[in-house]
């Protein structure tokens, strides 16, 4: 059996890229002003005083999510970053188009003097390699946090596969 890439979900990846990496910055930014009290809430834990409504705990919890997220998103855009060095030049230009620059299919057909077969040939390909590169299926999990699905429907034409 052979393994399908879902190709809309790796397209909301690339396109997600430079606003995860934005994110990144505005969460190291964000515990910047967050105090390490890991140390107080383990004294607290252990004298058997900490409660639900108890500051400390709340920010420590709040620092642990928000150091997660950064950990999911670093690690995201490491996995992109080392299937992107699977791609050739022409590859790549496509990606950097299309996705990063965030240009309308059809402007990126213009751009890269591509037929709307051919574009949508090229987008498969491409797709098909960065899937496979970050792992494939093993990678999905990194990715998925509950609000996308491992289906290949998408919401728009711009996504469809061209036949």
């Amino acid at each position: 059996m052979t393994q399908t890439t879902p190709y809309g979900l790796v397209e909301s990846w690339l396109l997600s890229y430079n606003l995860w990496k934005s994110r990144i910055e505005a969460l190291k930014i964000q515990l910047e002003d967050i105090p390490n009290l890991a140390q107080h809430f383990d004294l607290v834990a252990i004298h058997g005083k900490g409660r639900k409504k108890d500051p400390v705990l709340k920010t420590v919890v709040h620092r642990s999510e928000l150091e997660n997220e950064v950990f999911k998103l670093e690690r995201r855009i490491r996995l992109i970053d080392v299937s992107l060095l699977t791609l050739t030049p022409e590859e790549r230009e496509f990606v950097e188009i299309r996705y990063f620059s965030q240009l309308a299919s059809s402007l990126t057909m213009d751009r890269l003097h591509l037929s709307k077969r051919m574009y949508y040939w090229r987008r498969n390909k491409i797709l098909d390699k960065i899937y496979q590169a970050m792992g494939g299926e093993t990678c999905l999990p990194d990715f998925l946090d509950g609000k996308e699905t491992m289906n290949n429907e998408t919401t728009g034409p711009d996504l469809q596969t061209c036949s």
